[in-house]
């Protein structure tokens, strides 16, 4: 785990067989977690046969790199940032995950050149509104837990900066949104679904989403040798 890090490097290292006791993996499951990680760098490792995630960033991380690491045979997904900001995943391979990548309630972040393979969805788009089930009081005690930590792990400048980036992406949500994500220049081999998005485009009750999502995906190649229908949502695929 990397807890209120600051321009952290984790290069080069190989991570295998993480949660080998099959723990639920909501609990932190899989080969590692970063919690409110600043400017950090993610380069030229191996996550293999994990139970759970992978690559896992949580929490209102924002300015990191995940580029040039191979992530397989994940039982989630490979490389996963959830509830983060303006973050870079760019130049990984991902195969045989059931997810290759996956971003969720997250804002501002960029997929690109990566290589998704064999996996059960290459990049997953997801959108839980945890407002709802009585979460509203986790969601403020994690507001006012994440400003003091990352004022701790950061310089003055770098806080503030985090602190307006923050306040224009995820504060006016009464849910953490996943919006303004970029997918460009990837390439998408056999897997089941290629992309996956929470809201159904060809659905006008989802109408409501439409103009506060802004996810954009361009010059990706897709390919796929066992079907045609590659593209999904929530409750089923596009035809």
């Amino acid at each position: 785990h990397a807890v209120c890090a600051y321009k952290f490097t984790f290069e080069n290292n190989r991570v295998f067989h993480g949660n080998w006791r099959m723990i639920n993996p909501s609990y932190e499951g899989g080969g590692s977690k970063a919690i409110h990680t600043l400017d950090s760098v993610w380069r030229g490792n191996e996550y293999g046969w994990h139970y759970g995630y992978g690559l896992w960033t949580d929490g209102y991380d924002s300015g990191n790199v995940i580029e040039n690491n191979v992530c397989h045979d994940v039982s989630r997904a490979g490389i996963f940032t959830e509830i983060d900001y303006n973050n870079t995943i760019r130049d990984n391979v991902s195969y045989n995950n059931g997810v290759g990548i996956q971003i969720g309630e997250s804002a501002n972040e960029t997929i690109e050149r990566n290589i998704l393979v064999n996996n059960g969805i290459g990049v997953r788009m997801r959108w839980f509104f945890r407002k709802n089930g009585g979460r509203e009081g986790m969601r403020v005690d994690a507001d006012h837990w994440s400003k003091r930590a990352v004022r701790r792990a950061a310089p003055k400048a770098r806080f503030l900066k985090w602190l307006r980036e923050y306040d224009r992406q995820i504060r006016p949500w009464d849910s953490w949104p996943n919006k303004h994500n970029r997918i460009y220049d990837n390439f998408f081999y056999n897997n089941d679904l290629a992309i996956w998005e929470y809201m159904n485009y060809a659905d006008p009750a989802d109408e409501i989403f439409f103009k506060y999502v802004g996810n954009l995906s361009d010059r990706n190649l897709f390919v796929n040798t066992r079907r045609e229908d590659l593209f999904g949502y929530r409750n089923g695929r596009y035809k």
